[in-house]
């Protein structure tokens, strides 16, 4: 089997409170690097945002994020520079409506490096999340009531 190196992204979005009927697909105008690295959050209110790593020509790519609100998908914007193929996103909203995404840049197989962007009424621009730290295998992001995310990810025991 032969996985692509660019795939769509498409978004369909729940037309009843119980998640069972969906509006027809719609395709973000956008592509994708790879499965991993798409992510999608909601508020309560019913606004949305999509975050991808969308290829570049050079064989990197970049992070984008596009808003639903309202039920219209906003324009895509860049939150990131050039990051590499397998990278992975990963987001969560808070009660407020600000979005936390966090990203594990693969710099190669045994350094990996996390960054991340808050949106609160704008973007933040892309931050080093911690100091490098080798083989990050695994991460995910939560958001608290009050704005504040928690980021857990797992590395290898210093002891074992």
């Amino acid at each position: 089997m032969t996985l692509a190196t660019a795939l769509a992204v498409t978004a369909a979005t729940a037309t009843s409170a119980n998640g069972l009927s969906f509006a027809g697909p719609e395709n973000l105008g956008a592509t994708a690097r790879a499965n991993n690295a798409v992510s999608m959050t909601y508020d309560a209110t019913g606004n949305g945002t999509a975050v991808w790593v969308a290829p570049l020509g050079n064989g990197s790519g970049q992070v984008v994020a596009r808003r639903l609100v309202g039920g219209t998908w906003a324009p895509a914007t860049a939150i990131s520079g050039g990051v590499s193929p397998g990278t992975t996103v990963r987001t969560a909203m808070d009660a407020a409506g600000g979005v936390h995404v966090v990203w594990r840049d693969e710099i190669n197989a045994t350094d990996q490096k996390l960054y991340t962007a808050y949106y609160n009424g704008q973007w933040s621009g892309a931050q080093p999340f911690f100091a490098q730290y080798p083989n990050v295998s695994d991460f995910r992001v939560a958001a608290g009531p009050g704005g504040e995310g928690v980021v857990a990810f797992t590395t290898p025991h210093p002891t074992r």
